[in-house]
């Protein structure tokens, strides 16, 4: 799972860099995977990194959109 998580992100930060206009909601779908994933292995130090992470991609869509 860790390594298909991996791969969603480098696909994410590609699509990220494109500033694609659905990267926010690509972002959404990877922090529940990886708020998935820390709960399966008790990890439950990856959780606020998820939640914060949703934040700022919450922050980019509404700063993207608002620049164009």
């Amino acid at each position: 799972m860790d390594w298909f998580i991996s791969f969603v992100m480098l696909v994410w930060y590609w699509l990220n860099g494109n500033k694609w206009k659905y990267t926010w909601l690509m972002s959404f779908f990877i922090n529940i995977l990886w708020t998935y994933y820390a709960i399966t292995i008790k990890q439950y130090g990856l959780i606020p990194s998820s939640v914060l992470l949703g934040a700022v991609a919450i922050r980019n869509h509404f700063k993207w959109t608002r620049d164009n």
